[in-house]
């Protein structure tokens, strides 16, 4: 039984429905975390995009665009929340949304 092909777009939206409710995670906001069947179908939507025989292999589109997210939230979220502190405190800030990260990836 061959798998239906997922094209670019729909993954795609998939992952922002995921991206965004792992942002609000990472900055406290009220979110559930997430579900095991939840993160299964991100998983699985991300691999099968990445191994579809080319020219729908969407590996490194997947890539840009995800880089190009967490880009955007450096750049927009974290960057501001540390630009006027220093030292131990600039630390203490990037040390806590660290461990925040990789709590829920």
């Amino acid at each position: 039984m061959a798998k239906k092909e997922i094209v670019l777009e729909q993954g795609w939206s998939v992952m922002e429905i995921g991206v965004a409710k792992l942002q609000r995670i990472l900055e406290e906001k009220p979110e559930p975390p997430f579900e095991s069947v939840q993160y299964m179908n991100l998983y699985r939507t991300i691999y099968n995009m990445c191994v579809q025989e080319p020219p729908n292999d969407y590996s490194q589109q997947l890539y840009d665009m995800y880089r190009g997210v967490i880009d955007d939230y450096n750049k927009q979220t974290v960057l501001p929340a540390i630009r006027n502190k220093d030292g131990e405190y600039m630390l203490r800030v990037l040390v806590k949304r660290w461990c925040r990260k990789f709590t829920y990836m």
